[in-house]
């Protein structure tokens, strides 16, 4: 099944591609596996927009057995477009191996509202591990944000990455602290949400002042939440913005920590390589509060 999509605008390209990448074999070859892409941009890489050109963010999921968050989610992304006219929007979704209808329904909505997007699902017949600790878990989802990162040549023309989880729950005058977090702090350089799970801190494992996990930051986190805002070593909560450029100059997702060598979580280590390039301005915005609803 091959469909062409019509571009919105002249220096767009439609194109739709299949990809089956086979762990046995370094070939791409056709199959059921769809990797929708929309809107190939052309390949000039621009730092910031030009004067009265919308500024673009390129949402990225990556998703596994999220059926019964997946509506959620898709009329939340409706809700940003919606919301939020003065950016031109794209999608860029990663699934594999999900065993619950989850890309049927994933495939069953309509995209048009992005200027551009891309949906990929493979079969690699990885492990299932859910939330722990796991170095061939965290090794695994660095792969699938570098891929949803990546696709579709998207990320060429974006100014904002915007990596969102599709089981946290949000409404927009969250969104809106985060993507105006460049009136509070003009030259950051990635910005997360406050998230919660069950009223305490989400994603502990990945919100740290230093290298390494610390089990007091629940604690910490309840006298800086007082802040509007407060700068971190690393942060993600499921929200999380990101300056484009880090990335275009060649960072990636991993999942080896660059201080300790030890696997840990792909959030993580994505601050570590930009404090590495310079990049050093991670905050997470307080105000900004959202909630995370897995099981």
């Amino acid at each position: 099944f091959i469909k062409e999509n019509e571009s919105k605008a002249s220096d767009l390209e439609g194109n739709v591609e299949f990809l089956n990448q086979k762990r046995n074999f370094h070939t791409f070859e056709s199959c059921r596996i769809k990797d929708l892409k929309k809107s190939l941009i052309d390949n000039k890489s621009k730092k910031t927009a030009k004067p009265n050109q919308k500024e673009k963010i390129l949402i990225c999921s990556v998703i596994r057995n999220e059926y019964e968050f997946i509506d959620n989610y898709y009329n939340r992304l409706k809700d940003i477009v919606r919301s939020f006219p003065e950016y031109e929007f794209y999608l860029s979704i990663y699934e594999n191996d999900s065993s619950d209808g989850t890309m049927q329904r994933v495939m069953n909505k309509d995209y048009s509202m992005f200027a551009g997007y891309s949906i990929i699902s493979e079969k690699l017949n990885t492990k299932y591990y859910g939330s722990v600790k796991e170095s061939d878990r965290v090794k695994n989802l660095s792969i699938a944000r570098n891929k949803s990162l990546l696709a579709g040549n998207l990320l060429n023309n974006m100014e904002y990455i915007l990596v969102i989880d599709v089981d946290v729950e949000f409404k927009m005058p969250a969104v809106e602290k985060i993507l105006n977090f460049k009136k509070m702090v003009p030259d950051f350089d990635i910005v997360a949400s406050a998230t919660k799970r069950k009223r305490v801190l989400y994603d502990q494992w990945a919100t740290r002042e230093g290298p390494r996990y610390a089990p007091e930051i629940q604690e910490l986190f309840e006298s800086y939440k007082e802040l509007p805002y407060k700068k971190y070593y690393s942060v993600s909560s499921g929200f999380c913005l990101y300056r484009s450029e880090p990335f275009k100059e060649g960072i990636r997702y991993d999942y080896v920590n660059k201080v300790t060598g030890e696997g840990d979580c792909e959030m993580v280590v994505v601050c570590q390589a930009f404090k590495e390039k310079g990049y050093d301005k991670i905050y997470m915005a307080h105000e900004a509060e959202m909630f995370h609803n897995h099981k």
